[in-house]
């Protein structure tokens, strides 16, 4: 397949989804028998191990250490996605690796570098990834970051256990959107929430991840705040600068009062998930929330959130783990 009908980003999250959560022995399993179908100099560059700015920081500086590791993590992921993209043959041969191995179909729409459906590609990648690891966890995850920023929490809720089709995970009106599949066919759910303060963002993800070892099958249905700001929030779409939130009732009715009814009735346009609102529909306190100030900041933070997660799941090691040793690769 043509490295033009390859989303580069969904190759590069399949890969972190691999090498993440194993130590060094496994990973360099991954990197030789993938580079052996690749010349040197292209595998070293893809495989090439990048030093984590920000470790052995005191506590004080935790912040700033998070913010160096984002930007040095995402410009480690753009590397190796324009690499990808500019070398079709090492795409190629990457992308045939990690379907063997992860036993999915990676195929997915090329676009061009800095394009709005770019950007869009790459929250799906990394939401993708997101959905796999609380598959493999079979249960719903918390982890740090979202689109939104260092300051968000995602939980995810995989509907499945089973390995998801990327190209399964949301329908796509156009090339520049992603929209929730609706009447209960969804993969995986997120929801999100700011959390400003560091130490209770923290707490919060703690707290969430233990009560769902506990109960891994209980639903994800936490109470409404007082304050919109406040709430959990269900992702219903991403676009390149904003994030589609499932209103609340409030919400609903403000967005359908700015639709025209006909004859007096609701129209087709009254259904927000066959018409979902445009941003300027939500109300003005619902705004801020949608926001993606800084493309590259909110990839930086999801992804980041990822793999600290990943690093940290026994579940994710033992299903690499598996994977590998269901390919023979030893």
């Amino acid at each position: 397949m043509p490295i033009e009908l390859i989303a580069a980003w969904l190759l590069r999250e399949a890969y972190k989804l691999l090498v993440v959560p194993v130590g060094n022995e496994v990973r360099q399993r991954i990197n030789s028998k993938i580079a052996d179908k690749i010349v040197a100099p292209v595998s070293a560059r893809l495989f090439e191990e990048h030093p984590r700015e920000g470790n052995g920081n005191p506590p004080e500086r935790a912040d700033a250490a998070a913010e160096l590791t984002a930007a040095a993590e995402l410009t480690s992921d753009e590397a190796f996605v324009k690499m990808i993209e500019e070398k079709p043959q090492a795409g190629a041969t990457l992308k045939a690796g990690m379907e063997r191995i992860l036993g999915v179909n990676l195929d997915a729409e090329g676009v061009r570098w800095g394009t709005d459906e770019w950007y869009v590609s790459a929250y799906a990648a990394i939401l993708w990834r997101v959905a796999m690891l609380a598959a493999w966890e079979n249960r719903p995850i918390a982890i740090q970051g979202a689109l939104q920023g260092q300051e968000w929490a995602t939980v995810c809720v995989p509907k499945t256990a089973q390995a998801i089709e990327p190209s399964k995970m949301w329908r796509r009106p156009d090339s520049r959107t992603l929209l929730r599949i609706t009447r209960d066919q969804t993969k995986a759910d997120f929801f999100v929430r700011q959390i400003k303060d560091r130490s209770e963002r923290e707490r919060v993800l703690v707290k969430l991840n233990k009560e769902f070892v506990r109960t891994p099958n209980a639903s994800f249905r936490p109470a409404q705040a007082e304050s919109v700001a406040d709430c959990w929030h269900r992702i219903d779409g991403v676009s390149r600068g904003w994030v589609l939130l499932e209103p609340n009732a409030d919400a609903e009715l403000a967005i359908k009062a700015r639709r025209p009814m006909r004859l007096g009735r609701p129209g087709y346009a009254q259904n927000l998930e066959l018409n979902p609102p445009a941003f300027e529909e939500y109300p003005d306190e619902w705004q801020p929330l949608l926001d993606i100030e800084k493309e590259e900041d909110g990839i930086a933070a999801l992804s980041v959130g990822a793999d600290e997660f990943a690093r940290r799941s026994k579940a994710s090691a033992a299903a690499v783990e598996a994977a590998l040793d269901a390919q023979g690769i030893g």
